[in-house]
């Protein structure tokens, strides 16, 4: 589940971890400041 959604019914333990791999990344992405200091 992600949110509210289920994005894979029955798990599948071999990509549970790029799953959350990829969305990790993807907050850091998008939580880092931008490097020119302009608002997003």
């Amino acid at each position: 589940m992600e949110n509210e959604k289920i994005v894979e019914l029955p798990v599948d333990q071999r990509t549970i971890t790029r799953r959350c791999t990829d969305r990790g990344v993807a907050f850091i992405k998008e939580s880092r400041p931008d490097p020119t200091g302009s608002v997003r």
